[in-house]
């Protein structure tokens, strides 16, 4: 882990680390974990389940890990899959982390059907699970949807329509 994503999850668990006992012994599942939400998420939680006195279960999908590992000290599990193709979870989910995209100019132009692919057909897989389970469904999509954004939008507020050039 890098000294600046070491940085950043330590402030981040500092600031949080009072509600995350809401978190304490949940089955959560994070989509894009190997994306930079994902990775993000993942570390937090480890250092959540240090303090956790019963684990969380995270289970972490995403379509470019290597293979499927298994972090059995952190309660997490790595699946290599596709978001987009169906996906059977037999597990109860408590919350699930949508953050699977193709965010990258360079890949969604060379890939557009694999990205319209993740943006449908994977949040439809992962409401259906979401539904199935009555989880809470947390939703992040690139700043891209924005388009190219003035300056003066930068952060930009989710209030913000955009600039895209169709």
């Amino acid at each position: 882990m890098t000294n600046l994503l070491k940085d950043d999850i330590e402030t981040i668990f500092l600031n949080t680390k009072k509600i995350s006992k809401k978190l304490e012994g949940k089955i959560i599942l994070i989509t894009g974990g190997n994306g930079f939400l994902g990775k993000y998420f993942i570390e937090l939680f480890k250092k959540y389940n240090e303090i956790f006195k019963k684990k969380s279960m995270i289970l972490v999908y995403d379509n470019n890990f290597k293979k499927n590992y298994f972090d059995k000290k952190n309660n997490i599990n790595f699946y290599k899959k596709n978001v987009s193709e169906k996906i059977i979870i037999r597990k109860k989910i408590d919350i699930i982390i949508h953050a699977a995209g193709i965010a990258s100019p360079f890949y969604y132009r060379k890939k557009p059907i694999d990205t319209l692919d993740v943006a449908i057909n994977g949040t439809r897989n992962f409401l259906e699970i979401a539904k199935k389970n009555n989880s809470k469904f947390i939703f992040f999509s690139s700043s891209e949807i924005y388009g190219d954004p003035d300056t003066r939008f930068v952060p930009t507020k989710e209030t913000y329509r955009g600039n895209v050039n169709t």
